[in-house]
């Protein structure tokens, strides 16, 4: 049996790199189909994490392993999939604090919340990963330590960066994340280790969101995970068929 699987990312890169290790692990591991579906916030933040160029890994281009993002068609007439039940999950992972919100209260603008709206409508069963629910630690894009950076000229990660990503500001290096492609090469080459990229950091949840996440819970047809491992765990037995979505 084929399964498949529409997947929504959202511009959250937190929980992002445990994600992808699990996409890769049941595309590897089962017969199943994924279409990936990204808000344009969630299409910035897989390039600026260097994942955007390897998203062919889990949705090559092939019928049902499309990458779909936010774009001009306003209307995302491709969500139409989902309610007319074409997938057997729908799993939104990263779940941002922002999408999450907008699922709460009804808003389906970007083409996440608007697969999600149509998922309920075609009571396709969904599995959501939200970023901001309990204290954790999530990793920071490529980043310059301005206590650290010397200025130097020539400036090594400016000359070599593929991507121009690097500019001087105020005798100091930093990095136009819109330029960012994540690749890294950058952090091992500073003399002076003053760039880091995926640098752990510790995270409290605001009030608010931690109470949208709770009212998610109770959704129809929703099951709402606490860590990238119980959605992978979860994800497995339902692909060897011993769960239920």
């Amino acid at each position: 049996m084929t399964y498949y699987i529409a997947w929504g990312v959202t511009g959250a890169g937190h929980f992002l790199s445990e994600v992808f290790l699990t996409m890769k692990k049941i595309k590897k591991l089962f017969n199943v189909k994924i279409t990936t579906f990204t808000s344009k916030a969630g299409e910035e933040v897989l390039r600026i994490y260097g994942f955007l160029p390897k998203i062919k890994e889990v949705s090559p281009g092939n019928y049902y392993e499309e990458f779909f993002c936010s774009g001009s068609a306003w209307s995302f007439p491709v969500s139409g999939r989902l309610q007319l039940g074409k997938y057997n999950l729908l799993v939104i992972a990263p779940c941002s604090a922002n999408t999450t919100a907008k699922i709460v209260h009804g808003i389906a603008d970007t083409m996440v919340t608007n697969i999600f709206a149509q998922a309920q409508k075609g009571k396709i069963p969904t599995y959501i990963l939200p970023t901001d629910w309990l204290p954790s630690e999530t990793e920071l894009p490529p980043m310059v330590n301005r206590d650290v950076c010397r200025g130097c000229k020539p400036c090594p990660p400016m000359e070599k960066c593929p991507y121009g990503a690097f500019e001087f500001v105020e005798g100091k290096a930093r990095i136009n994340l819109e330029k960012c492609w994540g690749c890294g090469l950058c952090v091992s080459l500073c003399p002076y280790k003053a760039v880091s990229f995926r640098e752990r950091v510790k995270v409290t949840p605001r009030k608010i969101d931690v109470e949208n996440v709770e009212k998610l819970c109770g959704f129809e047809n929703v099951k709402v995970l606490r860590s990238p491992k119980e959605l992978e765990n979860l994800l497995f037995k339902f692909l060897e068929g011993k769960v239920k979505p």
